[in-house]
């Protein structure tokens, strides 16, 4: 049965029913969806701290779920990424991570009947940034080839690892003959 929020239907913020509706949505994902347990520890993590990011805006008016507005929740993710005296700044990846578990609450929430709206569906999930591969130094590529057998032993298997990784093969042609296909 879906709930729906009215006047006399107390606040979602509030610490019980603000529990138990984060403790329901993580029942949802543990069971429905099948999250790994260390990604519920780390939801569960992530929706107390917005939580408390919401208690803090209750002087706004902001005293229930249904009146949470998108700008509220890139505030929560710009709080995220800067940090605080209670927590030091999240990574770009971590805070994604915690972005996509208030975008689940708020979808969940509303399907639920909870809220009217969602106001998290349009909230973009930070990027890490990408990173080139660390080069390896002239010792770790003696090591690598001292390993292989030496230079001479990598000059004489090079063509063959080249065709194996191009998912070359040899065939038998006819009076089995072999041919590269």
């Amino acid at each position: 049965m879906q709930a729906t929020p009215t006047a006399a239907t107390p606040s979602l913020v509030t610490p019980s029913l603000a529990a138990r509706t984060v403790d329901t949505y993580l029942d949802h994902l543990a069971v429905e969806r099948g999250l790994a347990a260390n990604t519920l520890v780390s939801y569960r993590r992530d929706l107390r701290r917005y939580l408390d990011y919401l208690a803090s805006l209750a002087h706004l008016g902001r005293s229930d779920l249904s009146q949470v507005a998108e700008a509220d929740i890139a505030e929560f993710l710009a709080r995220l990424r800067q940090g605080g005296p209670e927590h030091p700044p999240l990574s770009a990846s971590s805070a994604g991570r915690a972005v996509v578990a208030v975008r689940g609450l708020h979808r969940f929430a509303h399907r639920e009947g909870l809220t009217s709206g969602d106001p998290a569906a349009q909230i973009r999930i930070p990027v890490p940034t990408r990173r080139l591969p660390r080069a390896i130094t002239i010792a770790e590529v003696e090591q690598l080839l001292a390993g292989a057998g030496g230079p001479a032993t990598v000059q004489r298997r090079w063509p063959c690892a080249i065709a194996h990784c191009s998912r070359c093969s040899t065939g038998r042609g006819r009076g089995s003959v072999r041919r590269l296909v």
